[in-house]
C-alpha cells in the first residue's frame, strides 16, 4: 500500500494503455486511501538491450531475464517491458511512455555488459529523448 501512494504505472504490453488509463484496481485502492490518482507521480520501470545487431540484442536480452528470474522469456516478456533493438527503436519505446504520461523512467540493461549498455544508451538514446 505504501508504494501505491508513491507511484502508479506498469509494464504490460499495452504499455500506452496501462499509462493513459492507468491500472484499474490499482486505482480502487488509490481511491480507498482517499487519494487522487492524478496528483501521483507516473513512473515507469524498463529493461534495454541497445544494440545495431537486433538479433544479438535479442539474445542478449532473453538470456538475461531467464538468467535472472529463472523463468522462460516468453512468459515473462508478456508481463514486463522490453526492448531490445537499435538505439532508435529504444528511443522510440521510452519515447512512448512519455508521450503516455510518464514523468520518470527507470532503465535496466538486459545484457552481458552493462557499462557497454549504459554508454550506448547515454550517446545513443538519450539524446534522441531530449531532442
Amino acid at each position: 500500500m505504501a508504494q501505491a501512494q508513491a507511484s502508479w504505472g506498469l509494464l504490460l504490453p499495452r504499455r500506452e494503455v496501462v499509462m493513459a488509463q492507468g491500472n484499474p484496481d490499482l486505482s480502487k485502492v488509490i481511491d480507498l486511501m482517499g487519494r487522487d490518482v492524478s496528483t501521483l507521480p507516473r513512473c515507469v520501470y524498463t529493461t534495454l538491450n541497445i544494440n545495431a545487431d537486433v538479433a544479438q540484442a535479442a539474445r542478449e536480452m532473453r538470456a538475461f531475464v531467464e538468467g535472472y528470474y529463472s523463468a522462460p522469456y516468453d512468459v515473462l516478456a508478456r508481463l514486463q517491458g522490453h526492448c531490445a533493438g537499435t538505439a532508435d527503436t529504444c528511443a522510440t519505446w521510452l519515447q512512448d511512455f512519455v508521450a503516455s504520461g510518464a514523468q520518470t523512467v527507470v532503465i535496466r540493461f538486459g545484457g552481458p555488459d552493462q557499462f557497454v549498455q549504459l554508454e550506448r544508451c547515454a550517446k545513443a538514446v538519450l539524446p534522441r529523448l531530449r531532442g
